[in-house]
């Protein structure tokens, strides 16, 4: 596309137990860090607004299937009341919703970041049929000097229900 700094998704279609599994994952546009992105005038907001029918279009086209979407969203989606995760799941209440957050329970590891940017979710056709468990990793020397970046690798792990 000829834009300098551009990162690009990566789908993957796994074979597992549960059968097959999409797994998309994203780099989504830094510099927004506001619970309504609709209410910020910053060039950031815009483009992330502009990612987030795209990434509802993959959602959508994957609707009844087992996926799971993760990368740095590079924004907050685990805070209370964020509107970029209302319009992800199209305002409906968290039973409702196409997808669950299942690192929403985890704290962010950077001493200035203490909430989370990076996110793993996963479909409810594949949340219902296996025990999920998020983490974080940890570096072995959590001084912010020493620290290898200003996030901490997150993972889940996956167990056949």
């Amino acid at each position: 596309m000829g834009v300098e700094g551009l990162r690009h998704g990566l789908e993957v279609t796994l074979q597992t137990q549960t059968g097959e599994v999409s797994v998309l994952n994203v780099h989504l546009k830094s510099g927004c860090f506001v619970s309504d992105y609709q209410d910020s005038d910053r060039p950031a907001c815009q483009l992330l607004a502009q990612q987030l029918p795209v990434l509802k279009s993959w959602i959508q086209a994957h609707a009844d299937e087992q996926y799971v979407v993760l990368g740095d969203f590079n924004h907050r989606l685990s805070q209370d009341g964020n509107v970029f995760w209302r319009k992800l799941i199209d305002n409906q209440t968290l039973e409702q919703a196409p997808l669950v957050n299942v690192t929403k329970p985890l704290q962010g590891c950077h001493p200035r970041y203490p909430v989370p940017i990076d996110h793993i979710l996963v479909s409810k056709a594949l949340a219902s049929s296996v025990a999920i468990e998020p983490n974080v990793h940890f570096f072995a020397d959590m001084q912010e000097d020493k620290m290898l970046s200003d996030h901490c690798a997150i993972s889940v792990s996956m167990r056949v229900q």
